[in-house]
């Protein structure tokens, strides 16, 4: 899902686009040609203007990726000179900074387009989880594996791991969050022995934040997180049985204030997989097939 203003945002899955204009109940689909989609997902959107939208499209047919581009008028192939593997990953992240400076992630593969070509750089991970860029000489992408790597204007270097396990078998994952208003967040999730964590960035250093309640423990599992800043910052967490509050339901929204988390109901039982902030008092958030709003 990506916020444009309070009234419209943008949201993938399934075969197609949905353009949502916030009107009443008005819906307005931007759906991919046959000849360009023919029955995957659509897995990440990028966007500069409701003129210049990128989507990374999975083909479970081909078991591979590729990558479109909408001009306002019709989907075009931008990726004609790469079609890539997907190796089972079914991720390839996309980062648009602006129309000649996109950034796609798949495999271990990081593509660039300068606006005129794509190339590429190798990097020594076992599939990118997620991409973005805070300018155009500063990015930050994680793998499969709870790896963290960074861009300085010039290459990519590896910054570190920030998950709690052996991750030989690739079960942990790195997510880094953009939110609307620039501001970064991420999302260690640790699959075996270790606790989900989050952390914001600040000058370009990824700090901790406590966990959402004070026991909370290898079972509880955060699915999403997103931050407006260092002191508003918003996540959703499934509870493991024992955690749960008085009326058993689970599934938890969370907000941090800089000193404590405040516990939200969440209108449906099922994981918030998105989470965006317009400011403090609204914001979308993705669960299932559900698009929730937030108003306070």
């Amino acid at each position: 899902i990506i916020v444009l203003s309070e009234s419209h945002i943008l949201t993938a899955g399934g075969s197609g686009f949905y353009l949502a204009e916030y009107e009443g109940d008005t819906w307005s689909s931007l759906n991919i040609p046959e000849g360009l989609f023919s029955g995957g997902s659509v897995t990440q959107i990028g966007i500069t203007s409701l003129n210049d939208i990128w989507a990374s499209v999975y083909d479970p047919y081909g078991d591979d990726v590729n990558i479109l581009r909408y001009n306002g008028f019709q989907w075009q192939n931008a990726q004609d000179l790469i079609r890539v593997p997907n190796l089972g990953m079914g991720l390839a992240p996309i980062c648009v900074v602006n129309t000649s400076r996109v950034y796609w992630g798949a495999s271990g593969i990081v593509y660039y387009y300068n606006g005129d070509r794509w190339n590429s750089t190798d990097i020594d991970c076992d599939g990118i989880a997620s991409i973005i860029f805070s300018s155009e000489d500063k990015g930050w992408l994680t793998d499969v594996t709870g790896e963290l790597w960074s861009y300085n204007g010039v290459g990519w270097y590896f910054v570190g791991d920030y998950t709690e396990n052996d991750n030989e078998n690739g079960n942990d994952k790195l997510l880094i969050n953009k939110n609307y208003n620039g501001f970064s967040t991420m999302l260690a999730q640790n699959s075996m022995n270790g606790r989900d964590s989050l952390f914001v960035l600040i000058n370009d250093d990824w700090l901790p934040l406590s966990p959402p309640i004070p026991d909370f423990s290898n079972s509880d599992v955060i699915t999403s997180v997103c931050g407006l800043s260092a002191t508003d910052v918003w996540c959703h967490v499934v509870l493991s049985y024992g955690h749960e509050p008085e009326d058993g339901t689970r599934y938890q929204l969370f907000h941090w204030n800089g000193s404590t988390w405040t516990r939200i109901q969440s209108p449906v039982s099922e994981s918030v997989t998105k989470i965006v902030m317009n400011t403090s008092d609204n914001g979308w958030a993705i669960a299932g097939s559900s698009i929730l709003r937030y108003s306070n």
